[in-house]
């Protein structure tokens, strides 16, 4: 598996310092491990040692999910896994080396809260005890070192913070776990990416094209109007968009009104402060009233930092 050859040509067009900035940044170090060169690396050891440390360390994620599975479901049986420990399983099953991991993100019922939390803490995990913002009040991290590697849990009580409820399908994961469908896991993975998170990490948007590359019956109407009723139809446009201008020519013309404003340069970008950062922040929001709270509380919470 490689990157797109517009996002290889940006890589090995860069001086050596700003290439290992952009690919510590962006977590591209197992896909320059197995492709060197297309990138411009002319020594992989740095790259290798990388490599070998997310090879551990997801397998050992791995592992942590399926001592934890059949008590948690116990527990909650509407549990989902979201996001990297599903592509684990089948996105990046031939190599999981390739893919970084923060951590292993769970969605479970709100009315299970407790319980489950409970639950971690009986078993040694440690609550991060950091105070939420606006954005992050749905969710909580549990952490333990796990043989040797130290292992973050985020228990989620809705997908996103702006509703309160959403409507999805599920299907089952060879985890053990549900996961999302795959119109809902591809919105919801374009609405992290680009609503949540404004394009910060390129690894993300790597997981979305690859995820359209395995599966060409993606239903798109379905898409369109799951993004619709979700509230998020204007980031997952500009993403599919971005997929269709930056990877290759892999789904419908979906284009945001502002489209080509994503350029490469901005999609490596690691300044949140620039000005196309705080202008894209605001296009891809939905919502007016949820943009103009979103904005007050973000610059509330960094203030405070």
């Amino acid at each position: 598996m490689d990157l797109s050859t517009n996002i290889s040509n940006f890589l090995r067009a860069s001086t050596d310092a700003v290439r290992f900035e952009l690919l510590n940044h962006h977590a591209l170090w197992g896909f320059a491990y197995k492709n060197p060169a297309r990138l411009g690396l002319i020594d992989s050891t740095y790259a290798k040692s990388i490599y070998l440390k997310q090879w551990l360390q997801n397998q050992t994620y791995q592992k942590v999910v399926a001592e934890l599975k059949d008590d948690l479901l116990n527990i909650d049986p509407s549990v989902l896994a979201l996001k990297g420990i599903n592509h684990l399983d089948d996105l990046y099953k031939d190599d999981i080396a390739l893919r970084f991991m923060s951590d292993i993100d769970l969605l479970i019922n709100p009315e299970k809260f407790d319980e489950i939390v409970q639950y971690f803490e009986l078993k040694g995990y440690r609550k991060n005890q950091s105070k939420k913002w606006y954005g992050d009040q749905h969710k909580l991290e549990v952490y333990k070192n796990v043989d040797g590697v130290d292992i973050t849990i985020e228990l989620h009580t809705k997908l996103f913070y702006h509703l309160k409820e959403f409507d999805y399908s599920t299907v089952k994961n060879s985890n053990g776990f549900n996961q999302l469908a795959l119109e809902e896991r591809l919105v919801y993975l374009c609405t992290h990416y680009c609503f949540q998170h404004t394009m910060l990490k390129l690894y993300w948007f790597v997981d979305i094209a690859v995820l359209i590359e395995r599966n060409p019956s993606i239903d798109w109407n379905k898409c369109q109007l799951i993004a619709r009723k979700w509230r998020v139809e204007k980031s997952f446009e500009y993403v599919i968009g971005a997929i269709n201008q930056h990877w290759r020519d892999l789904a419908p013309d979906f284009r945001g009104r502002f489209q080509n404003i994503i350029d490469l340069r901005f999609m490596f970008n690691t300044n949140q402060r620039s000005l196309k950062y705080l202008i894209l922040k605001n296009l891809v929001k939905d919502n007016f009233i949820t943009t103009l709270k979103y904005n007050f509380l973000w610059l509330k919470s960094s203030q405070s930092k």
